[in-house]
């Protein structure tokens, strides 16, 4: 046997082997870890900042990369969606590349199934495509969007798929600055400016800071008019968030632009010249988000001109406003507008809030820049580190930087922009900001994309916070990285900036139509700005999110192509019916939708008919037709003159006095019915339907959420044997004993079977005195003023409640004990001031309303309510004022601690005080509108800018209305001559902004009219004028000397 004998000389060469083995073989691990450890990133660039050594972004690109990671290739370059690349990394190489300049965020790759950005698939777009009009017969329809212009190079607008533009289109596109006439093509096919009016009014536009053409340098306009008929856009997200495939409601519709807006707002002039343009160019539908003043039809240039529109086959909608939830804020209420109001998505952008207690709160946010770290950083209140009263609200330059450096601090909503606080708390070295809802704003959030971490938690969540910051000596907190959530529920619901009925202008017309999308949407965006819309804010984005109803109207616009391509011979009026009689109040469990404002079930005067519901609407079976003869009908029902039906409708007509108006058989697809208190009176109502589909037999059921009311129809069974074919039905309600100054609502359905067409109806109570007042004997329209009464009354006393505890809060104090009016107060104060003048009140202005005068001058009389009676305040009316016509100013003496009856006393005061005195029927005031519905005027005079010169765009603008809003509504106003300052600038001077409305709108517009007068005499005053001229002489010679 031979033996084998291994010497360790041999076993030297085999020991190498085996360690290189290892060694080769750890390695192998080591990479296969560090793979594990990567994962991809999207890089987003600003391309606009590439450094001059580059010759072209690739490189740029290549450079950045490498900087990093030397072994790392870019998987892809994007060129449209965003600037920037795609690339395998570390955690610490993505963060590493995040610190560079010109890199605007670096965002971790997400897996999602394939779907929408969300709000199609949300309304059933993409799951019905065999109920959806052709591309053919959808590219015939063109949408015109009156907004703040286009940015054109968005994939958005890409026509590839689209044959030559519809031959009866007389439209052009505009050449002007950076807007050449390639910006358009077969999907843009037409885009013009008017600003004729904006300049006349404040100057030439500064063309440093805007386009003088139709593009867009704002952002609103390019996000509605995408959301109304963008093209699909694959692989759309805002910087990472809502990723999906963009598209507007009528992808395949041609756009047409009016850039009417500027960056300083939108002159009536303007839009004007833009609506006359649109229809003379041959749009077929007018989407608007944009709102002024409320006031008769006659004197309402919007209103008038949807008139016309819709008389030549034009739809118009428009956005409710952002006032909500005040009632009676709405805006846009003509019946020939399709007013529409907002409502959520199913998708949110969570993001967790962890306190040192171990405490977790989820807030919203869109923020995506560098994180904090998991471990706590220091928390603080705005209140506590500042040297200011309104430190809480965290005002520019309120926070004490050493008290803030290193920290997160709590900031209350309101008084400024949201992100505008979070660049506040940067400034002065803060890491993050927690923003805070008040009572003002409940649990409503809105994401935003903010300059440093950031995140919204609503009322309860952020008392919470608050309330552990006070009792934690070391109080600390981290804010977690925000994600987007799908199939958020419930959904919809109500958003509480949506406005809110009841109409203010007509009652007996209910508004809101309808509500759609309008809160965290996604829509294309101006290569302007960043998403924040303020000037420091240098990221450059293809989509944004944004929220308003400014949202909500281009979705019912877009909507409305999709009828009109399907159904292209339904009127305008039609179109609305089948989308009112098919929306949904409902969720799919039989819950009514929701409220965000108040949390609990929403009404009709939030919603109007329900959310809107597309593919139910294009199959709606019957629809409301009304003519031009019933819109007619309609302005005699108001007591309209000749001259003012023409001013409305530009048609000679005269109402003819033999026949009996009434706005109860005005052919609208829901219903108002008022009842008078104590009697059992009845009401009948009729309507005429049009069968749109095949012949079927409908039949009708009411559902009641009132027992005070009988209602029954006739006939009950209605058939149908042709297309087209009309059918009238009659509603007869009667009263059994309803409450006083109360309101139900009910609905009613006719059925086929397979369809539901629903009316939604409101049955009030109100008092027959009313009947009796300064306008005669028209019930209507005495009625509609004993309303806006009381809508007045009950919006000042929440006003004043809130203001009451939100100031005891932020002192740290017990709030001043507060009792409400309840419904027979706010009925028996409506009465009282909408009752006809005494006698003993000759000697005041003859357009003061009623018994109004009394209290103006301190006196109680014994029709004076009881609760108005023996308080420790009382109003006094200066005996110089009460013989001048033109002054209507007043004081208020108050004791050293205000009572109960004393701040109820205030609510008289302040209905008194916004109380219209040109004679016309009594309107309740507006805030400035802001956001979604863009002020036609206030924005103008209220501007772009902040206190510390940060640009505003639209985006900054949508967050106006929290400063509006948390105004102390008593401490503010301003007592002013409502309209002889502007008479007098309306007569004399052109430069007057307001001429056309006489009515103070709150604190805000008292000073804008004190501005304005003071501007109008020192322009018309020759001593002033005199003295400035010397002034300039002696400076001359001085320098000459």
């Amino acid at each position: 046997m031979q033996s084998v004998n291994c010497s360790t000389e041999e076993m030297k060469p085999l020991k190498i082997k085996v360690a290189a083995i290892v060694v080769v073989l750890s390695l192998c691990y080591a990479c296969v870890i560090a793979e594990q450890a990567k994962r991809t990133y999207i890089v987003h660039m600003d391309k606009s900042n590439m450094p001059e050594r580059f010759t072209h972004h690739s490189l740029w690109y290549d450079s950045s990369l490498k900087s990093v990671s030397k072994s790392t290739s870019m998987l892809y370059t994007y060129e449209n969606v965003i600037h920037g690349y795609s690339a395998r990394l570390t955690p610490e190489e993505a963060e590493s590349l995040g610190k560079q300049s010109g890199v605007l965020s670096v965002l971790p790759d997400v897996r999602y199934e394939l779907h929408t950005t969300r709000t199609p698939e949300f309304l059933g777009l993409g799951n019905n495509s065999a109920l959806i009009p052709t591309t053919a017969s959808t590219s015939e329809v063109i949408v015109g969007i009156l907004d703040t212009g286009v940015w054109p190079e968005l994939k958005s607008f890409d026509d590839s798929e689209l044959g030559p533009v519809p031959s009866g289109w007389k439209g052009k596109c505009e050449v002007g600055q950076n807007f050449s006439s390639s910006s358009c093509n077969k999907k843009l096919i037409g885009a013009r400016y008017y600003l004729q009016g904006y300049e006349a009014a404040l100057g030439p536009i500064d063309e440093t800071m805007e386009s003088k053409s139709p593009r867009d340098d704002d952002g609103h306009g390019t996000h509605t008019a995408t959301t109304a008929a963008g093209s699909v856009v694959p692989n759309a997200n805002l910087l990472g968030y809502a990723s999906g495939t963009a598209r507007g409601m009528a992808s395949h519709a041609r756009v047409a632009i009016y850039k009417v807006c500027w960056l300083n707002g939108c002159f009536i002039s303007d839009i004007t010249a833009g609506m006359d343009r649109a229809i003379a160019d041959g749009v077929d539908i007018m989407s608007m988000s944009i709102g002024g003043h409320i006031t008769e039809y006659y004197l309402d240039i919007i209103a008038i001109g949807a008139f016309t529109a819709a008389a030549h086959g034009i739809f118009v909608s428009c956005s409710a406003g952002n006032e909500g939830p005040e009632a009676g804020s709405l805006l846009n209420v003509a019946p020939w507008i399709t007013t529409v109001g907002a409502g959520t998505l199913d998708r949110d952008f969570p993001a967790s809030i962890t306190l040192g207690n171990n405490m977790r709160y989820t807030g919203v946010t869109l923020y995506n820049g560098k994180q904090l770290s998991n471990s706590t950083v220091p928390l603080v209140y705005g209140g506590s580190v500042s040297n200011s009263s309104s430190g809480n609200l965290c005002m520019d330059g309120s926070l004490i930087p050493e008290k803030v450096r290193g920290k997160i601090v709590v900031c209350d909503r309101g008084g400024s922009d949201r992100v505008e606080k979070g660049v506040v708390v940067k400034a002065a070295g803060g890491v993050g900001m927690i923003l805070a809802n008040t009572l003002t704003f409940g649990e409503e959030l809105l994401a935003d994309a903010h300059l440093l971490p950031s995140a919204a938690v609503g009322q309860i969540d952020g008392d919470s916070i608050k309330k552990y910051i006070s009792s934690d000596p070391n109080p600390t907190a981290t804010i977690g990285p925000g994600t987007t959530m799908l199939g958020v529920q419930p959904a919809p619901v109500v958003a509480a900036f949506s406005s809110r009925g009841p109409n203010p202008v007509t009652p007996a017309i209910f508004k809101p139509d309808i509500i759609a999308p309008g809160v965290n949407i996604l829509a294309g965006w101006t290569g302007e700005v960043g998403p924040t819309g303020l000037a420091i804010d240098q990221r450059h984005v293809n989509f944004n999110i944004v929220s308003g109803t400014s949202m909500s109207c281009p979705h019912v616009s877009g909507l409305a192509a999709i009828l009109r391509a399907a159904h292209p011979e339904w009127s305008p009026a039609a179109i609305k019916s089948a989308l009112m009689t098919t929306a949904y109040s409902t969720y799919p469990n039989g819950e009514k939708i929701k409220d965000v404002a108040t949390g609990g079930p929403a009404t009709p005067f939030d919603y109007g008919a329900g959310h809107v519901d597309p593919i139910a609407a294009l199959d709606p079976g019957l629809v409301y037709d009304t003519t031009i003869d019933d819109y007619l009908g309609f302005l005699c029902a108001l007591n309209y003159t000749p001259s003012q039906i023409k001013a409305t409708t530009q048609t000679n007509f005269t109402c003819q006095k033999s026949k009996k108006y009434t706005l109860g058989d005005f052919n609208y697809p829901s219903f108002s019915v008022p009842f008078q208190t104590g009697s059992r009176s009845t009401v009948k109502y009729t309507r005429t339907i049009t069968n749109v589909g095949v012949p079927a037999t409908y039949k009708i059921s009411l559902y009641s959420q009132t027992q005070a009311v009988k209602m029954s129809v006739v006939p009950a069974i209605l058939s149908f044997s042709a297309q087209y074919e009309k059918k009238s039905y009659t509603v007869t309600f009667r009263a059994i004993s309803m409450p006083p100054g109360s309101t139900g609502f009910a609905r009613l359905e006719w059925s086929d079977g397979f369809r539901e067409i629903e009316s939604v109806l409101q049955l009030e109570e109100f008092e027959k005195a009313v009947q009796s007042s300064y306008y005669g004997n028209s019930s209507e329209e005495a009625r509609d003023r004993h309303r806006e009464f009381i809508v007045a009354i009950k919006n000042q006393n929440l006003k004043i409640e809130k203001y009451l505890q939100e100031t005891a809060s932020s002192e740290g104090k017990t709030p001043v004990p507060w009792v409400h009016l309840d419904e027979g107060e706010c009925n028996e104060l409506a009465l009282f001031l909408s009752a006809p003048p005494l006698p003993g009140d000759k000697k005041l202005p003859p357009k003061v309303h009623g018994r109004a005068s009394d209290l103006r001058r301190g006196i109680n009389r014994e029709s004076a309510p009881d609760f108005l009676k023996n308080t420790s305040q009382s109003i006094e009316f200066s005996s110089s004022e009460v013989n001048n016509e033109k002054s209507y100013g007043h004081r208020r003496t108050a004791s050293a601690s205000p009572d109960i009856g004393a701040w109820k006393i205030a609510i008289v005061d302040d209905v008194l005080q916004q109380n219209s005195s040109n004679g016309q029927r009594f309107i309740p005031p507006r805030r400035v509108p802001s956001s979604g519905a863009m002020s036609s005027t206030e924005s103008a005079v209220k501007g772009q800018w902040s206190k510390n010169g940060i640009r505003k765009s639209a985006t900054a603008r949508h967050q106006e209305s929290d400063a509006e809003f948390s105004r102390p509504p008593e401490l503010a106003r301003v007592n002013v001559n409502p309209t002889s300052g502007n008479d007098e600038c309306c007569e004399k001077s052109s430069d007057c902004v307001d001429c056309n409305d006489k009515q103070p709108i709150g604190w805000y517009g008292a000073i804008k009219r004190r501005l304005q007068r003071s501007k109008y005499q020192l322009k018309n005053s020759r001593p002033a004028q005199i003295a400035i001229w010397a002034f300039l002489v002696i400076c001359l010679i001085g320098e000459l000397s």
